[in-house]
């Protein structure tokens, strides 16, 4: 299909799934009884010779079976099955399968060959779509995982209508031996569970570490700020508009003429509308700066599409003072040149929202002019809800109105998406991830080394509780203790954890927030982690 080009794109060349699958077979065959050549009474396995009597009842040739056995047979496996690492786009050396000593995690579970990103990042898969598929992009070193698109696809169209049908059927899965065991692991019962949930379960080679030896160092704090490179966008263009040039996604050049002559108005049910540039409205209400934190309300668990700045803005509350909104206004209609879902503007947010917390025209980020990918000139940035409710890019001005309650809501979006798949569960609150590695991540010479790994923990509205660390799945844990957290901003951990020696070392982490209510919640699937020390 042309709308699948790229389906395999940046990732690494693999055996097709049928080949590796008559292995498996082959092999598991082997594991009991030799095969024999045409032609030839010697009977051979896949990596060995096997020396014993291919005539009579095998019962009889028992005790000739060990002495044609090669010692080595584990050994020479687990070489010729050595999982598959490529470089990502980060410049970071990334193996998505463990090592093990016998080849299992290949030749039997097909691993390399299973799960989304065995043969796409998800990035390439929505970009190269046959219809439109807005695309968001990670500023920190992280892949996309499907709990991400699962999140966004409990509301909207159920992921599994256009999978199943896109994939099967499609020549490219078919040519690489896809089957429904590319995405799905059938468990006990029988049921299809999803492979990437229940992969790091089913892997050998990783290495277990008590939380009692694992001599974790856990900190935290909640200043930490993005670096605007690491900083996350959506792409920002209007919908059905293909013409690359007309996007804002190029960083290099800001026209200051933009800045000078951009008209920033306020309207609707108030006592006094203004239209002003935004020079103008910097000369008369004046500047603040502030720190907010901006997490999309679809990133699922492990996933990084999040970040905190420092903002400068006109201030909205100052605003809000001089145009004077009448006494039923209960929303904020967004006016922008990047609109989201419709024409021309955006969900609504509660108008409490924007006077309960801070909220500002946003002109500089970090201390350096906003950013195209991040609406520039101006953005209205308003703490305490999520990117989707929280942030409104390329502005051009807000109506201050009165709705309905149900429309009012709509547009603060705090996560807590439920997902099918984990019995109703939160799919991304809270929520926690590795924010300076991607998992898989390789690094070399790292044996009884110290690293650091850098992450968050957030549940958008809601204190973290506890941040748990776990190094044998989930056996053990190391808690990390949040008292007095400020649901405004992110908590920052950081983690000193010495690998003893090469091998694989999964990281599981599960984060505790506390709702209105006093009841704690817990995200339906635990973060995993995934590092390769050689």
């Amino acid at each position: 299909m042309e709308g699948m080009k790229g389906f395999i794109a940046n990732r690494k060349v693999q055996l097709s799934a049928v080949a590796i699958a008559i292995a498996v077979f082959a092999m598991a065959g082997c594991a009991q009884s030799a095969t024999v050549n045409e032609g030839s009474e010697e009977p051979t396995t896949g990596t060995a010779t096997v020396d014993y009597t291919a005539e009579g009842r095998y019962k009889d040739n028992v005790a000739e079976f060990p002495s044609g056995i090669d010692p080595e047979l584990d050994a020479k496996n687990a070489e010729l099955n050595a999982p598959s690492s490529y470089v990502d786009r980060n410049g970071f050396t990334v193996q998505p399968v463990p090592d093990d000593p016998t080849g299992w995690n290949i030749s039997y579970l097909n691993a390399d060959n299973r799960g989304c990103t065995s043969c796409h990042a998800l990035e390439d898969a929505l970009m190269m779509m046959d219809t439109y598929h807005g695309t968001i992009f990670p500023g920190y070193p992280t892949e996309q995982t499907v709990s991400t698109c699962f999140a966004c696809h409990i509301w909207a169209e159920p992921l599994r209508t256009s999978m199943h049908s896109t994939h099967m059927g499609n020549e490219l899965f078919e040519n690489r031996g896809g089957t429904c065991e590319s995405c799905h692991y059938v468990d006990e019962n029988g049921d299809f569970t999803r492979w990437d949930y229940e992969k790091f379960n089913l892997y050998k080679g990783i290495t277990d570490i008590a939380a009692s030896d694992a001599d974790l160092t856990v900190t935290y704090d909640q200043d930490t700020l993005t670096d605007v490179d690491d900083m996350f966008y959506k792409s920002i263009k209007e919908y059905g508009d293909f013409d690359p040039s007309n996007w804002r996604t190029d960083d290099s050049f800001m026209d200051p003429e933009l800045y000078n002559n951009w008209v920033f108005s306020i309207g609707g049910d108030v006592e006094n509308p203004i239209s002003m540039t935004l020079p103008e409205l910097v000369e008369k209400f004046g500047t603040e700066t502030a720190v907010m934190k901006q997490q999309c309300t679809i990133n699922g668990a492990g996933n990084a599409i999040i970040m905190q700045s420092e903002v400068t803005g006109v201030p909205m509350q100052a605003i809000i003072d001089y145009v004077k909104p009448k006494g039923d206004v209960n929303a904020v209609e967004f006016l922008t040149e990047d609109p989201y879902p419709n024409v021309g503007k955006t969900y609504n947010i509660p108008f409490t929202a924007m006077t309960d917390n801070d909220s500002l025209l946003v002109i500089e980020v970090n201390g350096e002019t906003l950013p195209n990918t991040q609406g520039y000139p101006c953005s209205v940035w308003t703490a305490g809800g999520s990117a989707a409710g929280g942030v409104f890019k390329v502005c051009t001005g807000v109506n201050f109105i009165k709705t309905t309650e149900d429309l009012v809501a709509s547009g603060y979006f705090l996560g807590g998406f439920e997902d099918a798949g984990l019995d109703g569960a939160p799919a991304d609150k809270p929520n926690s991830a590795v924010l300076n590695y991607p998992s898989g991540v390789v690094l070399e010479g790292a044996a009884g080394t110290e690293i650091e790994l850098e992450g968050f923990a957030d549940a958008f509205d809601e204190p973290i509780q506890k941040v748990e660390f776990s190094w044998d799945h989930g056996q053990t844990w190391t808690t990390l203790e949040t008292p007095n957290n400020d649901p405004q901003y992110w908590t920052y951990w950081r983690m000193k954890f010495t690998p003893p020696s090469e091998g694989a070392y999964l990281l599981d982490i599960r984060t505790t927030s506390i709702q209105p209510d006093g009841a704690e919640r817990v995200n339906g699937i635990n973060t995993q982690f995934l590092l390769n020390v050689k």
